[in-house]
């Protein structure tokens, strides 16, 4: 049961990662960085032409989105 279960969460976020890297692709003031594999798992770096890292980070957690810049490393 317990693999059917992580079978399951690896569904779902593989689909929300492909919903966030589709939509990322029509906005090019945004740089996702890292692989667009199937394999990678759903965490990504973001960087933006019109905002500080800072100012990036506070806005997304603002509309609730669980963020922080700097090296996640």
């Amino acid at each position: 049961r317990l693999s059917r279960a992580f079978e399951i969460i690896r569904t779902h976020e593989n689909s929300l990662a492909e919903r966030f890297l589709t939509g990322m692709r029509d906005k090019p003031e945004y740089k996702v960085w890292g692989s667009e594999a199937k394999t990678r798992v759903s965490t990504f770096s973001i960087t933006s032409t019109r905002e500080t890292p800072v100012e990036l980070a506070r806005r997304l957690a603002d509309d609730g989105i669980f963020t922080w810049n700097g090296n996640f490393y």
